[in-house]
């Protein structure tokens, strides 16, 4: 079912995920939301069979109020597309997924710090901070695995069977076509080899 959110969520999933965006969607529970644009709550599907966790918006998914939206996202796109394509199991079957991060707010550096600029890793504090907005948005997911997107994004602890991608933002900054290549077709390869190995469906 279609709603007005970024989500896409079957019926008895979708009463909470219209909860779940108007409590958090106007946050202030860290210093975040002083310098934010718009919140990057998730995207994808709810529940969902897979969960892509990363770090932190970029400044562009804080113009849209989406995680993974410019070159970056459309590179983990493309990654996760291609991954599902490989995926040797009935297209019926394949698996859904949702994306979101460790914390919904850019981190932006401080506006007097002009020689910086651009994003930083988030603090643990605001990490911890976000944690209950992550939690909750897990529990409506309900997802048989976790790909972390980037290794700060390895700080999130499950039980639930994980692996690890390369960020596709450390990929596009490979400084030619014969780095970036090897790195790319082993994203998509690790991926297609986790979607075939978690029982993901009953």
């Amino acid at each position: 079912m279609t709603t007005n959110l970024p989500i896409l969520s079957d019926h008895d999933a979708l009463p909470a995920v219209q909860d779940h965006f108007a409590k958090w969607s106007n946050c202030t529970d860290c210093k975040l939301h002083q310098t934010r644009t718009k919140p990057c709550l998730a995207k994808g599907c709810t529940p969902c069979d897979f969960l892509f966790l990363g770090e932190a918006p970029s400044q562009s998914d804080d113009i849209r109020g989406l995680p993974f939206t410019g070159p970056a996202g459309n590179l983990l796109k493309a990654i996760i597309n291609t991954a599902l394509h490989e995926h040797k199991k009935d297209f019926d079957l394949q698996p859904t997924y949702a994306i979101t991060n460790l914390v919904a707010c850019v981190p932006n550096h401080p506006k007097e710090n002009i020689e910086v600029g651009g994003t930083r890793q988030p603090y643990q504090t605001e990490v911890e901070a976000c944690s209950p907005r992550l939690e909750e948005f897990i529990n409506i997911c309900k997802p048989k695995g976790i790909v972390y997107i980037g290794d700060f994004a390895t700080t999130y602890l499950t039980m639930l069977p994980t692996i690890k991608l390369v960020h596709p933002a450390r990929i596009l900054a490979a400084d030619d076509l014969n780095n970036y290549a090897p790195i790319y077709l082993k994203q998509i390869n690790a991926l297609a080899n986790f979607f075939d190995r978690v029982p993901y469906r009953n």
